[in-house]
């Protein structure tokens, strides 16, 4: 299903004034701009390596239970 233009624009301009909000805040902290938005990039993807690896780990949690269950049987 295809997101309506309004709901695809509104969210890319939400996501770009936080991206200037945290850039803001980091300059004003006496980062430069440019290291910011290095820091931001790669705290976004440690955050997103360490969703993957919970979800895996969920998995993997779930299917061994599953087997242990199997196993009881």
């Amino acid at each position: 299903m295809k997101q309506l233009p309004f709901k695809r624009i509104t969210s890319t301009v939400i996501r770009i004034i936080i991206w200037a909000v945290c850039i803001k805040m980091l300059a004003g902290m006496g980062v430069t701009p440019l290291l910011a938005v290095i820091i931001l990039l790669m705290l976004k993807s440690i955050f997103r390596i360490i969703f993957r690896l919970s979800v895996i780990l969920v998995s993997i949690a779930m299917f061994v239970l599953f087997l242990s269950l199997l196993c009881c049987i």
